[in-house]
């Protein structure tokens, strides 16, 4: 079985047990998403942030982070690394 024709059937067995297209590229992209933060994580840890040289209002802001299940691309996403979206 070639590629192409490999990836048709497996679509059409996922559709065949009542997943759409759309909610299988939603999962994906979920996943991927949760990935992505995982790895941003080994570099960007709230540990390792400098609080005093941010101003008041963003160190509040980072230090509930974690509380609030965020990370860093949360907000930053593409900022520091913009080459790599």
């Amino acid at each position: 079985m070639n590629r192409i024709q490999g990836a048709v059937t497996a679509l059409a067995l996922v559709a065949s047990v009542g997943f759409s297209a759309s909610t299988m590229a939603e999962t994906a992209a979920e996943e991927g998403q949760r990935l992505f933060r995982e790895h941003c994580r080994n570099c960007h840890r709230l540990e390792r942030m400098d609080f005093e040289a941010q101003s008041r209002a963003v160190r509040r802001y980072h230090r509930g982070m974690k509380s609030r299940g965020k990370t860093c691309i949360d907000c930053h996403e593409g900022i520091a690394h913009p080459e790599s979206g």
